[in-house]
């Protein structure tokens, strides 16, 4: 297997809000204010005239930066629910990077109290990888099945192919370009190897998606590919 590169990823900080918010109280107009400022979004949510803010219940970013020591990170998303926040930038790495100055600008800046708070993170990450062989000759039960799709269906301009694997449990979690997935599904997450879109076949070049950590994404297809060729 062939790591090409990362696409994104996204890390969710889960915290109770009763437990993180300023004891004083916060104003959601500074909070946009403060956030969509200091990492400089060009969306930020919108608070229409008499509008209450708890009817607002997910306050999302998008397209900013995160500059340190003179280098920027793009931030594609910022999400912040009553859940927690989630940040999906373009690796595992870089979201942590994020995150950890996200919570000590709102402890300093607003007054949170996030980082004496209960609190984990839950990953998502997308990869591009190459597999030489392809998959489907490396599972030699899914050429049987391609094989008998393509005697008993009459399509030879468009001939079967091996598309996508997943694996979790329960449904799939139903996701847009505009926002992330929910915080509370992040961990039931799928992991899933599909082909590239407006890739050809012949590159044998997969998109790749796991509830883990970038680095831990490549090493897990390292591990599959090779125990995968020691069986065949």
């Amino acid at each position: 297997m062939k790591f090409i590169s990362s696409a994104q990823a996204t890390v969710a900080l889960h915290v109770s809000a009763d437990d993180v918010r300023p004891t004083q109280g916060i104003l959601t107009r500074d909070l946009i204010a403060v956030v969509g400022d200091h990492y400089q979004f060009s969306v930020r949510p919108e608070l229409p005239p008499g509008f209450p803010p708890q009817a607002l219940p997910i306050l999302g970013f998008q397209s900013g930066v995160y500059i340190k020591d003179g280098s920027q990170h793009p931030i594609m998303s910022l999400n912040i629910t009553p859940a927690g926040t989630s940040i999906t930038a373009f690796d595992s790495e870089a979201c942590d990077m994020i995150l950890d100055d996200y919570v000590t600008l709102l402890d300093e800046t607003l007054h949170y109290r996030t980082k004496d708070a209960p609190q984990r993170r839950s990953y998502q990450s997308n990869i591009v990888v190459e597999f030489d062989p392809s998959l489907e000759q490396i599972i030699s039960g899914f050429s049987v099945i391609e094989k008998i799709l393509n005697q008993e269906i009459d399509r030879k301009d468009y001939p079967f192919k091996t598309k996508r694997i997943a694996f979790g449990y329960g449904d799939p979690v139903q996701t847009n370009i505009f926002m992330q997935r929910p915080l509370e599904a992040m961990d039931r997450g799928d992991f899933q190897i599909e082909r590239r879109a407006q890739e050809p076949y012949e590159r044998n070049r997969y998109f790749c998606t796991a509830p883990v950590r970038t680095s831990e994404h490549v090493r897990l297809l390292e591990s599959i590919d090779l125990a995968l060729r020691n069986r065949s």
